[in-house]
């Protein structure tokens, strides 16, 4: 039985009620009625009771010195804070420790379900107290991936491809922005975040986020730590990150109630429709998404693009002249020992002090920047070439090499070539000028210098008179090819008769052997 509504009995008793009638409306026995009153008189107590006594003080000034117990005997406010402390623990772990309580002290036990129904009458008449969020114009804005996806298949090879969808909105207006992607990743969420904001017509003050991997690293202890990317991105637009808890929704309930508004209206709509290309995809969102801001609300006036246009289009944040390039971050690349860091096919090099240290790379589509913390230690344009793989800077090179560096450059090239002779000087003088970046023909110039060594002065010379009779390209590969042909011709020309000899001797038989052996074609 439940434990009498002390207080009521002796208000209905005070309104000159009686006894039968106060059990059958308190739904209590006349027994409990009688003695209540009764101890009432006894103990004195002014009627009706003051609102300032509580139930469990009058209780104990009715019944001093009595223990009241009751079938339901379990602390519901020390199960709830359990609860809420610690994650991984469950009612039913809780259940278990009272049993093994109550057997120790001696006390009957409570079956699990009626421990469960206590607990869930406790949370009923305990509800969590929760209060609307004022958003203001252009405050926020809230980011999330649909849980729902989208499909679309490749005409040509029948493959079917998911479309991830995007779906933010601004806070205060709820103005919808959604867009497809093939992938989650990195560079997926940064460019629907640089769309998003065109979208908008602005920037808000700060952005709140799931806890998704593309955006935050870590989130513990009331401290978020986010991807390098994502807040290179915040930065640009002057904007501030804020993730919403782990799993608490409440923290961002526009947006899941837009995934919910666009699973009803743009998923659901387009599951009949046969998609062949994302862009099919978008150009069907963008169509229902504008549907969808223009239409009016239900419960307030105008729609969301009104309420974006009128009230909040005005206080966002101004968009930067130029979007914001996306980068992509090497993170913990060591420098190697010729002071140069890796990226794939490229090199670029960095102070030599900073050798066998690690550092962080940031590459866009026309940069490379690289840092060791948060100092940038060197920046380079992004090397696209074919045939040069290092960038080197010449005051990243110890001094030494430095002042080797010097000795061999567009003016020492030059001077030799002044001595050497007419068609290995012009030559040279080509080779220096064919590259849009004089620094780029260095090494082809120092190839052909060593083929001097190699294969003597004169023979360079008669190769480079042959480079131009035929109308070749001055380069080390064409000058190199006409050497080696010559050479193998002196060679066999020991072992083969007169006659072949004879055939060989003539300039076309030595073009055309070169051409054999280089597989060039003459001009």
């Amino acid at each position: 039985m439940a434990i009498p509504n002390y207080r009521d009995i002796l208000l209905l008793h005070f309104n000159k009620m009686n006894g039968k009638k106060i059990a059958q409306t308190l739904k209590c026995s006349r027994n409990t009625v009688t003695i209540t009153i009764r101890r009432a008189e006894e103990q004195k107590l002014p009627l009706p009771v003051a609102d300032s006594i509580s139930d469990e003080a009058l209780r104990g000034m009715l019944f001093p010195g009595r223990v009241y117990k009751t079938k339901f005997n379990i602390s519901c406010d020390n199960i709830s804070s359990s609860l809420a402390a610690d994650k991984n623990l469950t009612l039913k772990i809780l259940w278990e420790e009272d049993c093994e309580a109550k057997r120790a002290s001696k006390h009957s036990v409570l079956t699990y379900s009626q421990f469960c129904r206590h607990y869930q009458s406790f949370t009923k008449s305990h509800p969590a107290v929760s209060g609307a969020v004022i958003r203001k114009p252009g405050e926020s804005c809230e980011v999330d991936w649909a849980g729902t996806v989208m499909y679309w298949q490749d005409e040509w090879t029948g493959g079917k491809h998911k479309a991830y969808l995007f779906v933010s909105c601004l806070s205060f207006s709820i103005f919808i922005y959604v867009e497809a992607f093939s992938s989650m990743n990195m560079a997926s969420w940064l460019a629907a975040h640089i769309r998003m904001f065109k979208a908008f017509g602005g920037v808000t003050q700060f952005i709140i986020c799931d806890n998704l991997k593309t955006g935050v690293v870590s989130h513990s202890h009331g401290e978020t730590k986010f991807t390098q990317g994502y807040l290179d991105l915040a930065r640009y637009y002057g904007t501030v990150l804020s993730a919403a808890g782990v799993r608490k929704l409440k923290m961002k309930p526009d947006v899941e109630d837009t995934v919910g508004i666009i699973s009803n209206n743009i998923i659901a709509r387009c599951r009949n429709i046969q998609f062949f290309s994302l862009e099919e995809i978008n150009r069907k969102i963008f169509e229902l998404t504008a549907q969808l801001n223009e239409a009016a609300f239900e419960k307030r006036t105008g729609s969301r693009k009104e309420l974006l246009e009128k009230a909040e289009a005005a206080v966002l944040l101004s968009l930067p002249v130029r979007p914001y390039e996306i980068a992509e971050w090497f993170d913990n690349h060591t420098v190697a020992y010729n002071y140069h860091v890796k990226i794939g096919e490229y090199q670029y090099s960095v102070p030599f002090r900073y050798t066998g240290m690690k550092v962080n790379i940031k590459q866009t589509l026309t940069a490379v920047e690289i840092y060791c913390g948060s100092e940038r230690i060197a920046s380079h344009p992004r090397n696209y070439s074919k045939y040069m793989r290092y960038s080197t800077l010449p005051e990243h090179m110890p001094k030494e090499q430095q002042d080797a560096a010097q000795k061999w450059n567009e003016k020492r090239f030059i001077a030799w070539a002044s001595v050497a002779d007419p068609c290995t000087s012009r030559a040279i003088r080509y080779i220096l000028t064919s590259k849009p970046v004089i620094q780029q023909t260095y090494s082809s110039c120092m190839a052909v210098l060593n083929l001097e060594k190699k294969y003597g002065r004169n023979n360079l010379e008669t190769a480079c008179e042959k480079l131009f009779e035929n109308s070749l390209n001055a380069s080390y590969t064409n000058i190199k090819g006409i050497l080696e042909a010559a050479a193998e011709k002196s060679k066999k020309q020991y072992s083969q008769s007169d006659k072949n000899k004879t055939a060989e001797n003539t300039d076309d038989g030595f073009i055309s052997r070169y051409s054999e052996l280089s597989g060039k074609e003459m001009f």
